[in-house]
């Protein structure tokens, strides 16, 4: 083997290490954000930059922007978030500039025994001493769709025929792995 060819080898290796260990960084970041939103979250504002900016309501509904600790804080006890239980259905996490990781997670809340709601939320992580810390928050409960057999029976439908095998291939490709869940999980939704 050339060095070239060791280099590329090398650069290879390193990529897929770097993507595993950035998964891992990820899921373990999602773990302690919503194990400490449930038993914490008066101490959720340490995860945050001083500079950091957080975003927090409903799909489709401006609101306002909490910048620094001190506002998100105000904003953690706003919600009143104490017993919450997420269910976190998908967390992906990549690289970003500087060593910073960004991170999407989709799930469901639920506060109480109230119903349980879908979300979305996205982080930016920077690299701090011992860590990462919290640069960029975007959190926004997701409206449910609801569909209705009425319309999809009277929508004109197209005549096609796609093989069966491929489909179900991709379904599988694309259904998440369930995250596993923390001691304090109740049965619905299902807490990380």
């Amino acid at each position: 083997m050339t060095a070239t060819a060791h280099q590329t080898a090398g650069t290879a290796a390193a990529d897929t290490t770097h993507k595993i260990e950035t998964h891992k960084v990820g899921y373990m970041f999602a773990n302690e954000y919503y194990s400490r939103l449930n038993k914490t979250p008066e101490r959720m504002h340490l995860l945050y930059t001083k500079k950091a900016y957080l975003i927090h309501g409903p799909e489709g509904e401006p609101v306002s922007h909490c910048v620094g600790p001190h506002d998100i804080h105000n904003k953690f006890m706003e919600l009143n978030l104490k017993d919450c239980h997420f269910y976190v259905s998908n967390i992906d996490t990549v690289p970003s500039h500087d060593g910073s990781l960004l991170i999407q997670t989709i799930g469901e809340l639920a506060v109480g025994d109230s119903p349980s709601q879908k979300f979305a939320q996205t982080f930016l992580l920077v690299q701090s001493p011992g860590g990462y810390s919290v640069m960029n928050d975007i959190f926004r409960f997701v409206k449910e769709v609801e569909e209705t057999v009425e319309s999809e029976e009277s929508a004109p439908q197209e005549s096609a025929t796609i093989p069966a095998e491929p489909e179900q291939q991709q379904q599988q490709q694309q259904t998440p792995a369930p995250v596993p869940e923390t001691p304090a999980a109740p049965q619905k939704p299902e807490a990380l």
